[in-house]
């Protein structure tokens, strides 16, 4: 049944909950509007499941929450011995978190790369997507030789050691001036306002889990900036953005490249939040970055939503996707 206090309660007394299914991460980027379900077995909490859900036009949505790159269920590890106890286990699990969702109209969840096998929500007649992020595990000592990183980013991060300062900043506004620029550019408006932004940012700060570097030329130019966010795992690229005005080379690969350090350096992965466009593949890739699939998961039940999404999803359809953003 769905508990948003047990959640809490959960998320305090349970360290392995991941960044992005903490209570406090959700009323930051849902502004209240989410909920959990719980199951639990023996008198112990073996799965939850948080999801976003609003209510727009009459349906009732489920959706990824913006800056939020993974949710679905969070299992217990597993002590059994053989794979198909393991597997049992886990089927059983996020069997009982689906049948505890509320009735929906629309259902969109991005799993954590760790979920490998939805099955479960294939027989409840879910559909899936295959997407990639792309990550970086390693030694900071073996990050420091460059061994594995391409020809053009080993290029590009040398010739900005003279010319590209790198710093931290607590400057949340001007952050988002500039990352607001890479929407502009397109002919977009932002994907997420600057009060969420500034909302997350201040319970981010407030848990000492997030930071901003900042590159600049040798004139005080402001190059490009990216914020950093990390639960005990991971540090997430969760946001970044390079001034149109400044021709400087290497800006961007420079700041990626000192937030994958800072991630070695404290025993944890980079991951890019990657991107299926492929010449942003070929930078991450160029890092010497390793793909990740991950599940994208959706169910829609309502006709008129399923002729929406088609319409959405053809070519040419920029002003449909405007029109009812936020619907799907």
């Amino acid at each position: 049944m769905s508990d948003k206090s047990s959640y809490r309660e959960f998320c305090a007394s349970e360290q392995t909950i991941p960044l992005f299914h903490r209570d406090w991460w959700l009323d930051a980027v849902c502004d209240g509007n989410w909920d959990a379900v719980m199951y639990e077995k023996g008198g112990q909490t073996l799965g939850c499941m948080p999801y976003n859900i609003k209510k727009k036009f009459g349906y009732t949505l489920i959706r990824m929450p913006e800056l939020t790159k993974y949710l679905g269920p969070w299992m217990r590890p597993s002590e059994s011995i053989s794979y198909r106890d393991k597997r049992n286990y886990c089927s059983e699990i996020m069997s009982e978190l689906i049948e505890g969702l509320p009735p929906f109209d629309y259902f969109n969840q991005n799993f954590s790369p760790g979920i490998t096998d939805w099955l479960p929500l294939y027989w409840r007649d879910f559909q899936q997507t295959t997407r990639y992020t792309y990550v970086i595990d390693r030694p900071i000592g073996e990050l420091e030789s460059l061994n594995d990183v391409s020809r053009s980013v080993r290029r590009d991060l040398k010739s900005s050691q003279g010319t590209i300062e790198v710093e931290d900043s607590d400057d949340i506004r001007s952050f988002y001036e500039l990352n607001s620029m890479v929407f502009q550019r397109q002919g977009m408006k932002p994907p997420y306002s600057y009060e969420l932004v500034e909302r997350l940012d201040a319970a981010c700060r407030e848990r000492q889990c997030r930071r901003i570097f900042i590159a600049q030329d040798k004139d005080g130019n402001m190059d490009g900036k990216i914020y950093v966010v990390w639960d005990d795992k991971n540090v997430y690229g969760l946001m970044a953005a390079t001034n149109p005005e400044v021709k400087t080379s290497g800006a961007l690969k420079r700041l990626f490249w000192e937030a994958v350090l800072f991630a070695g350096r404290n025993g944890k992965r980079f991951d890019f939040q990657g991107s299926m466009m492929k010449p942003v593949e070929h930078v991450f890739g160029g890092f010497g970055a390793v793909q990740v699939p991950f599940f994208k998961i959706n169910k829609i039940n309502s006709w008129p939503l399923r002729i929406i999404d088609l319409a959405v999803e053809s070519p040419g359809s920029s002003r449909l996707r405007e029109l009812f953003q936020g619907m799907i």
